[in-house]
């Protein structure tokens, strides 16, 4: 139904190695159990120190990297994928947009017919997701990423844990789901993995499936905010700790080699989005409709693509 966007100007290996290196901190989004969140598009500075970029090769275009979070129990199937991620690096503008695709949007999926979005990765794996959201929404995929409950845990405790703002409720789900826990409100409380991820999975307490993307957003920009020297070196050092967590068409050398090109973006700044986006769907069947499908995807690819 869609075409494929064109993209001007990528630089194909140099781009994609440099979306790899982010792997590490981006696939904290890839919890299962997450849709879109009920927001409007919001940017934050990602706060990471400067170092010098001289000599470093100019990078332009733009790269996409599909985080999946899945709902997999066991290995006999691929699971709903609960949480589909877009991240775009754009080096023409200087931003990182994060765009969540809600499980429930609307997908003709091939070969599936019309439906939930989060069936084409449970019915095709991530080719199928890829393909899924190239034909209907006009989006290209670099590579992709995924990742189940116990591996989003083990990515978190590797990173050293994650710092989030917590409410009363907020609190009290992680500690109801997790054994142990003692979590308490504030502003800037530590989570280890299981209690991060448990927050990420939490649709009980406000905004259902919209607001729980925004929690991991929220998460994903934390351990952004969180990288330093000191925790690249501990990525670099545990590389394979971090990609055994995982299922990637991305090759562990190209994450490794991307570390030194880190200052190229590290001032680039996040802007966080979803589909369905606010007054532009409607609902039919527990499916979100876009009710001009056109005119969402024009406003999608006019943000993640634009070139000024």
């Amino acid at each position: 139904m869609c075409a494929e966007h064109q993209i001007k100007n990528r630089t194909g290996k140099t781009v994609r190695r440099l979306a790899a290196y982010m792997l590490a901190a981006f696939m904290i989004l890839s919890v299962s159990g997450f849709a879109g969140a009920q927001e409007t598009a919001a940017a934050e500075e990602n706060g990471v120190p400067q170092e010098s970029t001289e000599g470093a090769e100019e990078l332009t275009g733009n790269y996409n990297l599909l985080l999946i979070g899945s709902d997999r129990r066991d290995t006999s199937w691929n699971g709903n994928s609960d949480v589909m991620l877009l991240v775009t690096i754009n080096h023409d503008v200087d931003k990182i947009f994060l765009t969540s695709f809600m499980r429930d949007l609307w997908a003709d999926i091939p070969g599936v017919g019309q439906t939930k979005l989060n069936a084409a990765y449970a019915s095709g794996g991530a080719s199928l997701l890829e393909e899924t959201l190239k034909n209907c929404y006009r989006i290209h995929v670099d590579n992709y990423a995924a990742v189940d409950f116990e591996g989003i845990a083990n990515i978190i405790d590797l990173m050293g844990g994650v710092k989030v703002k917590l409410d009363t409720a907020e609190a009290d789900f992680i500690n109801q789901g997790v054994g142990g826990s003692d979590v308490r409100a504030g502003a800037s409380v530590l989570l280890n993995g299981k209690q991060a991820c448990m927050h990420m999975r939490n649709r009980s307490t406000r905004g259902s499936d919209f607001e729980r993307t925004r929690r991991q957003r929220e998460v994903l920009v934390s351990l952004f905010n969180s990288i330093s020297a000191s925790k690249l070196l501990s990525i670099q050092e545990n590389e394979k700790e971090y990609l055994d967590q995982m299922e990637t068409d991305l090759k562990r050398a190209d994450i490794m080699k991307l570390i030194l090109q880190f200052p190229t973006f590290s001032s680039y700044r996040l802007v966080q989005e979803r589909l369905p986006y606010d007054h532009m769907y409607h609902s039919e069947n527990e499916v979100l409709v876009p009710d001009d499908l056109n005119a969402t995807v024009k406003k999608l690819t006019d943000e993640i693509y634009a070139a000024n």
